[in-house]
C-alpha cells in the first residue's frame, strides 16, 4: 500500500488478518480491496466529486485504486482473511467455549488481541445519554478476531469494560438485542454483511471504567469472520 502522507503502521498477519493503521493519511491508496473502518471521531473522505464521507465509527468497502483522506483510519485486506474453521485452528485462534446459560452455542473462535494505538475519543459525543459531562478521554484501542459457524449463538451479555464495535469481514451476522437473558425478550437486530459496522457504541452509561450495554449476541447467519474493536479507557 502507498501514501502521500503518513504516520502509518503495517500491523503483523501472522493471525491470518492483515492490517494497517494510518494516524493521518492524505489521498491514502488502496492497493488492494480494503474495509476500512474509521476508528476515531473525526470525519474522513474518499476522493470523488463530491467526496464520500466516511463517518466516525462506520467502514466501508473500498476497491483497489481508491484514494483517503483522514485520521485514525483502520484497513483490513481483503486478500488475507481466514474463511474455515481449520484455517483459523491452524492460525493458533483459541476456541472460546459457549454457556448455554447464556444462550450460547455453536462454534466459535478468537484471534489473539492486537494492539491499534491510543486516540482521543468525547464520551460525550459517541456514547448514548449520560449523567454530567464525561468529555475527551484517551482509549487504548484493540483488535479481536472472531470466526464463528453458520448459526452460532455466541452468548447473551451485557457486561463489558470496554467500549467496543463491530465489522462484518467475511459472511452475513447479525447483532441482537434484547431485554433479558433469555432469546424470547429479542428487540433488535441489526444485520452485517461484509464491509458494515455496527455504528456505534451503544453503551448507555460508564462508572469507574465500566460501560453498561443493553443484553446482546452476535448470530452468526452463515460462517461468519468480524472484528471487534475494544476501546479501553486510559
Amino acid at each position: 500500500m502507498s501514501r502521500t502522507v503518513n504516520d502509518q503502521l503495517e500491523i503483523s498477519a501472522d493471525h491470518g488478518i492483515k492490517l494497517s493503521f494510518a494516524a493521518r493519511a492524505q489521498e491514502l491508496l488502496m492497493n488492494h480491496q480494503m474495509i476500512v473502518v474509521n476508528i476515531g471521531e473525526e470525519t474522513a473522505y474518499a476522493e470523488g466529486s463530491p467526496p464520500s464521507a466516511l463517518r466516525p465509527f462506520s467502514s466501508r468497502h473500498y476497491q483497489r485504486g481508491s484514494r483517503l483522506t483522514g485520521n485514525n483510519l483502520l484497513l483490513v485486506d481483503l486478500d488475507v482473511i481466514p474463511k474455515k474453521m481449520s484455517c483459523v485452528k491452524q492460525l493458533g485462534w483459541k476456541e472460546f467455549k459457549l454457556d448455554p446459560a447464556t444462550n450460547g452455542y455453536g462454534e466459535l473462535w478468537k484471534s489473539p488481541r492486537i494492539k491499534i494505538g491510543t486516540i482521543p475519543i468525547d464520551l460525550d459525543i459517541i456514547t448514548m445519554p449520560q449523567k454530567g459531562n464525561l468529555g475527551p478521554r484517551l482509549f487504548t484501542v484493540y483488535a479481536n478476531f472472531w470466526f464463528a459457524s453458520a448459526g452460532s449463538h455466541c452468548g447473551i451479555h451485557d457486561k463489558h469494560d470496554f467500549l467496543e464495535i463491530h465489522t462484518q469481514l467475511y459472511g452475513v451476522g447479525i447483532m441482537q438485542k434484547f431485554r433479558s437473558q433469555k432469546y424470547n425478550s429479542i428487540i433488535e437486530q441489526d444485520i452485517l454483511a461484509p464491509g458494515t459496522t455496527t455504528s456505534e457504541p451503544f453503551c448507555s452509561e460508564i462508572a469507574e471504567g465500566e460501560f453498561s450495554y443493553p443484553f446482546h449476541q452476535y448470530f452468526a447467519e452463515t460462517d461468519c469472520v468480524w472484528m471487534a474493536l475494544e476501546y479501553f479507557l486510559i
